[in-house]
Protein backbone atom coordinates (compact mmCIF):
# COMPACT_ATOMS: atom_id res chain seq x y z
CA UNK A 1 0.00 0.00 0.00
CA UNK A 2 2.78 2.42 0.81
CA UNK A 3 4.49 2.24 -2.58
CA UNK A 4 1.42 3.46 -4.56
CA UNK A 5 0.98 6.27 -2.05
CA UNK A 6 4.61 7.28 -2.47
CA UNK A 7 4.10 7.31 -6.24
CA UNK A 8 1.12 9.64 -5.81
CA UNK A 9 3.18 11.90 -3.57
CA UNK A 10 5.96 12.02 -6.13
CA UNK A 11 3.65 12.68 -9.11
CA UNK A 12 1.27 15.12 -7.45
CA UNK A 13 3.52 16.54 -4.74
CA UNK A 14 0.88 15.90 -2.08
CA UNK A 15 1.12 13.72 1.03
CA UNK A 16 -1.53 10.96 1.10
CA UNK A 17 -2.11 8.51 3.95
CA UNK A 18 -4.32 5.43 4.23
CA UNK A 19 -6.41 7.46 6.69
CA UNK A 20 -6.95 10.13 4.01
CA UNK A 21 -8.19 7.48 1.59
CA UNK A 22 -10.53 5.95 4.19
CA UNK A 23 -11.96 9.35 5.14
CA UNK A 24 -12.48 10.25 1.46
CA UNK A 25 -14.17 6.90 0.73
CA UNK A 26 -16.55 7.40 3.65
CA UNK A 27 -17.34 10.96 2.52
CA UNK A 28 -18.14 9.71 -0.98
CA UNK A 29 -20.34 6.98 0.48
CA UNK A 30 -22.25 9.52 2.55
CA UNK A 31 -22.65 11.67 -0.57
CA UNK A 32 -24.20 8.60 -2.21
CA UNK A 33 -26.53 8.00 0.75
CA UNK A 34 -24.94 4.68 1.72
CA UNK A 35 -25.64 3.66 5.28
CA UNK A 36 -22.80 4.37 7.70
CA UNK A 37 -22.66 0.80 9.03
CA UNK A 38 -21.99 -0.45 5.49
CA UNK A 39 -19.26 2.15 5.00
CA UNK A 40 -17.67 1.11 8.28
CA UNK A 41 -17.54 -2.50 7.13
CA UNK A 42 -16.14 -1.52 3.73
CA UNK A 43 -13.38 0.48 5.41
CA UNK A 44 -12.66 -2.22 8.00
CA UNK A 45 -14.09 -0.31 10.97
CA UNK A 46 -15.77 -2.08 13.86
CA UNK A 47 -19.51 -1.70 14.40
CA UNK A 48 -19.62 -1.05 18.13
CA UNK A 49 -22.51 1.34 18.62
CA UNK A 50 -25.16 -1.31 17.95
CA UNK A 51 -25.02 -4.71 19.64
CA UNK A 52 -27.35 -6.28 17.09
CA UNK A 53 -25.32 -5.07 14.12
CA UNK A 54 -22.06 -6.07 15.77
CA UNK A 55 -23.21 -9.59 16.59
CA UNK A 56 -25.46 -10.47 13.66
CA UNK A 57 -23.93 -8.70 10.64
CA UNK A 58 -21.88 -10.79 8.21
CA UNK A 59 -18.33 -9.48 8.36
CA UNK A 60 -16.23 -12.35 6.98
CA UNK A 61 -17.51 -12.11 3.40
CA UNK A 62 -18.48 -8.60 2.29
CA UNK A 63 -19.41 -9.46 -1.30
CA UNK A 64 -22.99 -8.50 -0.47
CA UNK A 65 -21.71 -4.90 -0.28
CA UNK A 66 -20.46 -4.96 -3.88
CA UNK A 67 -23.39 -2.81 -5.09
CA UNK A 68 -22.42 -0.07 -2.63
CA UNK A 69 -18.75 -0.23 -3.67
CA UNK A 70 -19.75 -0.13 -7.33
CA UNK A 71 -22.03 2.85 -6.65
CA UNK A 72 -19.11 4.78 -5.12
CA UNK A 73 -16.81 3.77 -8.00
CA UNK A 74 -19.36 4.94 -10.59
CA UNK A 75 -19.79 8.23 -8.73
CA UNK A 76 -16.01 8.75 -8.70
CA UNK A 77 -15.80 8.13 -12.43
CA UNK A 78 -18.65 10.56 -13.06
CA UNK A 79 -16.95 13.24 -10.95
CA UNK A 80 -13.78 12.78 -12.99
CA UNK A 81 -15.74 13.17 -16.22
CA UNK A 82 -17.36 16.36 -14.91
CA UNK A 83 -13.92 17.78 -14.10
CA UNK A 84 -12.59 16.95 -17.57
CA UNK A 85 -15.54 18.75 -19.19
CA UNK A 86 -14.95 21.84 -17.00
CA UNK A 87 -11.31 22.09 -18.08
Amino acid sequence: MRDPLKQIEKLKEVHVTPYDLRRTFIAMGIENKIELWKLKLLTNHKIREDVTLENYTETSDLRYLAPESNQIAAWMIKQGEIQVVKI
